[in-house]
């Protein structure tokens, strides 16, 4: 079996960001026993034992123990469940030792989608949301857009009214925006396993006043920006965070000389908070939740992937990719060890896609 075959049916069945990516993020080794174990070992050495690890603590739906919601689809057998763990940290372990300069990951079919939770998508106030709006399974609701807006929603989904708009469609907790968490899941994994130069670790530091090249950023924990970066230059930029991104009030992200916003990615390890009036650039993916505050304008795309999105009044544009990053090109192409051919399953996709937006025509009349 080829490794696009492996990483395509084992990444392809991951439904929500796997336990162990937490654990991966965490890189004072502070986490766990087995983190201060591995602090002094290799990057790649922390996630191929973390995954271990974390198989040997869980199991299958149906047991004695609680598996976290939507961490594995279609899962009958113990032996099955292992196996595609095992083939999951083969996959991050080949990217990041194939990794050679930074590189955009794919985004597949998340690349629609301005705004992606997991939970739940909030909104207060006029936002304009420019491209899909997804809240993936578990997520059954999105609350504070028009109802005039395109709706498509799966068993138990629904959309509260509010005066957000979206430019595309909303869809909540149907196969949709299943795969589009999918997909950022791994997009998350592969900026993950990307490496940082020591010389590129801004731990400690403020972004704010910083003009930076392109490359591979890292903080061990939190990173903060107050006032204004410059990214300067066309080409990928990949901040590696490992708790929380937090920027100050009227902060903002510059790009100079050709950067683009879509080959600025930002994997945060927790939660992000973006403070009011911030003027954000670049693919914003974070584990657990993020909080746009009142004001906040992004040239990109908000991702949680463990929890909610919370809006307030903002003004969020999809960036199409570019030929040089953006939605999958870009460096050496180092994630191709984990490129997904998915021709004939958007043919089948696609024909779903039919069915689903006759559904939501229904679905409108009835709002009427």
């Amino acid at each position: 079996m080829s490794s696009a075959t492996i990483c395509d049916t084992v990444i392809g069945t991951v439904i929500a960001p796997l336990p162990v990516l937490h654990k991966l993020t965490d890189r004072t080794g502070t986490g766990s026993a087995g983190g201060q174990f591995l602090s002094r070992v290799s990057r790649r050495g922390q996630i191929l034992v973390g995954i271990i690890v974390s198989i040997c603590s869980l199991r299958v739906p149906g047991s004695d123990s609680t598996l976290p919601s939507r961490t594995v689809s279609d899962m009958t057998e113990n032996a099955s469940f292992i196996m595609k763990k095992l083939l999951l940290g083969i996959c991050v372990l080949s990217m990041g030792s194939l990794s050679r300069a930074q590189s955009a990951p794919p985004l597949a079919s998340a690349q629609s989608f301005a705004v992606l939770g997991a939970t739940t998508v909030t909104n207060t106030g006029a936002s304009l949301i420019t491209g899909n709006l997804g809240v993936s399974p578990p997520g059954v609701s999105a609350t504070g857009f028009s109802l005039t807006n395109h709706i498509v929603v799966g068993p138990g989904g629904g959309v509260t009214t509010g005066l957000g708009v979206v430019t595309g469609t909303i869809f909540v907790g149907d196969p949709v925006s299943l795969l589009a968490h999918a997909d950022a899941s791994k997009a998350y994994a592969a900026l993950l396993a990307q490496t940082c130069n020591p010389a590129n670790n801004l731990s400690g530091q403020d972004l704010g006043g910083l003009t930076l090249a392109p490359g591979v950023y890292c903080f061990n924990s939190s990173a903060q920006l107050t006032g204004q970066l410059t990214l300067n230059g066309n080409g990928v930029y990949v901040f590696q965070i490992g708790s929380t991104l937090t920027t100050g009030s009227k902060s903002a992200v510059v790009l100079a000389n050709g950067a683009l916003a879509s080959n600025v990615f930002w994997q945060v390890g927790s939660s992000s908070t973006l403070g009011t009036g911030t003027a954000f650039a670049g693919n914003l993916i974070a584990f657990t939740s993020d909080t746009v505050t009142t004001g906040v304008s992004v040239a990109g795309r908000v991702f949680a992937l463990g929890g909610a999105v919370t809006l307030d009044t903002n003004n969020i544009t999809v960036v199409a990719p570019t030929s040089s990053g953006g939605g999958g090109g870009g460096g050496d192409h180092d994630h191709d060890a984990c490129h997904i051919d998915d021709d004939a399953h958007d043919k089948d996709h696609d024909g779903k896609d039919h069915d689903r937006h006759d559904k939501d025509k229904d679905h409108e009349d009835e709002n009427d």
